[in-house]
């Protein structure tokens, strides 16, 4: 599963709210390309008019990142 595949990945329930596909890719490459939680969320809201609080974030971005680091390191182990 990469993050570039938005459409693969099944809507996600955190702390009692669900994040579809894309509001997902949105939000993990908003938090990206901040240097903070707070600003990302704020980003979200301003352009893509998404209300995810920064604290929600961190965890998205730390779920979403954690996965990914697990299929990178499956597909090394493959290789």
């Amino acid at each position: 599963m990469t993050l570039a595949e938005p459409a693969q990945r099944n809507t996600l329930q955190l702390d009692g709210c669900s994040y579809g596909p894309r509001v997902l890719e949105k939000a993990i490459t908003a938090s990206a390309h901040v240097p903070s939680y707070q600003l990302g969320s704020k980003l979200l809201e301003t352009v893509g008019e998404i209300q995810i609080a920064g604290r929600q974030l961190n965890k998205l971005t730390m779920k979403i990142g954690s996965e990914l680091t697990a299929a990178r390191d499956a597909r090394t182990d493959e290789y």
